[in-house]
């Protein structure tokens, strides 16, 4: 039983969600994306000490 919780806990929207807006850097570039930056030059820009490699992964991870 406890197995099967998991696995649904897992599969959860929310617990999915939530490991990525969790992740570092994640919330910034979102308030950034809603406040009008859209390019990724300017997040970048916007986001001192964000590297690009790591700009790019948490926007693919938002976009899937």
């Amino acid at each position: 039983m406890e197995t099967q919780q998991t696995e649904t806990h897992n599969n959860c929207g929310m617990t999915k969600t939530l490991k990525i807006i969790g992740s570092k850097w994640t919330a910034l570039i979102l308030h950034q994306i809603m406040e009008g930056v859209n390019r990724f030059g300017q997040l970048e820009r916007s986001l001192p000490g964000i590297s690009p490699k790591t700009l790019s992964l948490r926007l693919t991870e938002l976009e899937q």
